[in-house]
């Protein structure tokens, strides 16, 4: 499935969880800027911010989507494709045309 991501406005791109040696490897390939900052969380991985937490992840840039696609978590590969994490968008969408 083929999910419309620039549709949404990148709603579903909240705060990613990342193991930290991910960010540690793409920092040093220059693909993660080094200024980020990671903060850890209980599961032993981190959330990388910039400067402050905020409600957006900070590799989504508005109008142009994720900034490291390629590179980017497991749980945003898996987002709107599993069962378990559905689309918010697209369930909000059909809702409607019902």
């Amino acid at each position: 499935m083929t999910l419309p991501c620039k549709e949404c406005g990148g709603q579903c791109c909240g705060p990613v969880p990342f193991p930290h040696d991910k960010v540690i490897d793409l920092m040093e390939k220059g693909v993660i800027s080094t200024r980020y900052e990671m903060i850890p969380i209980p599961t032993g991985n981190v959330i990388v911010v910039d400067g402050e937490m905020t409600d957006t992840c900070v590799f989504y840039k508005k109008g142009k989507g994720c900034s490291i696609y390629e590179h980017r978590p497991i749980l945003c590969k898996l987002y709107g494709e599993s069962q378990n994490l559905p689309c918010a968008y697209l369930t909000m969408k059909k809702g409607k045309k019902k």
